[in-house]
């Protein structure tokens, strides 16, 4: 989340958003829409961008950690970890 905000701040909002396009990962974007949402982020626009790049099926929150959690349906992901905002 620090690093989140910290880019935020940055103004580079549209680089992040071009970076993931680049990445062609439908999980980054369901990560990136669930935080900004979770940090209550004041950026409609880019949780707008992440919706519609949302992709079939679960994705992990943090994919390093154990799979599980509660599902989050909006966003197509598993909370497997505590996101501190």
């Amino acid at each position: 989340m620090e690093i989140l905000e910290t880019y935020l701040e940055s103004g580079e909002r549209a680089a992040l958003l071009d970076a993931l396009d680049r990445l062609d990962n439908g999980a980054a974007f369901k990560r990136l829409g669930y935080l900004l949402e979770s940090a209550g982020a004041p950026h409609p626009e880019m949780i707008e961008v992440c919706l519609q790049r949302v992709t079939a099926g679960y994705a992990d929150l943090d994919p390093a950690m154990p799979s599980g959690g509660r599902r989050i349906s909006r966003w197509n992901l598993r909370a497997n970890v505590e996101v501190a905002a």
